[in-house]
């Protein structure tokens, strides 16, 4: 099955150009979408911003989203990479258009990965994605006071002493935002 899959793909990836796969602005059409998504997993960028509080202590901002996959849930900014987006600026462009803010990418993070059907149900998954791979960046605001997050979400900072328990977080980003208290 997979292997008719791979050998249907390429024949079609000789037989048409490159703009029958992309859109304009370098997203997969519909059609590309689910043939690639059948063989070969998701590609996103997700930044978690950080801060030192006033106490002195590292502080992690997370978004609470008022809808999509897991509303009213904390979650790391990101989403997918463009075909021929660099990494670093797939971040940038997610907070421009989530936060309408500039940030510094300060440093690679860690890779996670989001599973349907994983055995362990630790990797919890977008509804519609099969398999994503998230390359997790923490990222600085540029002006502080000047970003402001999308309609109806809102922003939450934490230090580790207060973290907010596993159940306020979508996707498996509980553990993200643990492990990087730790690595930071």
């Amino acid at each position: 099955m997979f292997t008719a899959l791979c050998v249907r793909f390429l024949l079609l990836c000789l037989s048409l150009r490159r703009s029958c796969f992309f859109e304009s602005n370098g997203n997969l059409k519909p059609l590309a979408f689910q043939l690639r998504k059948e063989i070969a997993p998701s590609v996103c960028a997700d930044g978690i911003p950080w801060r030192i509080g006033a106490d002195k202590k590292l502080e992690l901002m997370a978004l609470r989203r008022a809808g999509g996959p897991f509303p009213n849930k904390l979650v790391c900014v990101g989403g997918m990479i463009r075909f021929g987006e660099d990494c670093e600026e797939a971040v940038r462009r997610h907070f421009r258009d989530d936060f309408c803010a500039e940030v510094i990418v300060t440093k690679f993070f860690d890779l996670a990965q989001y599973r349907n059907h994983h055995p362990n149900k630790r990797w919890k998954h977008d509804p519609g994605k099969e398999h994503v791979i998230a390359l997790v960046f923490f990222v600085e605001f540029l002006y502080d006071a000047l970003y402001s997050p999308p309609d109806g979400d809102t922003v939450e900072w934490f230090s580790k002493d207060v973290m907010p328990p596993e159940s306020e977080f979508g996707y498996s980003n509980y553990e993200l935002y643990r492990m990087a208290f730790e690595k930071f």
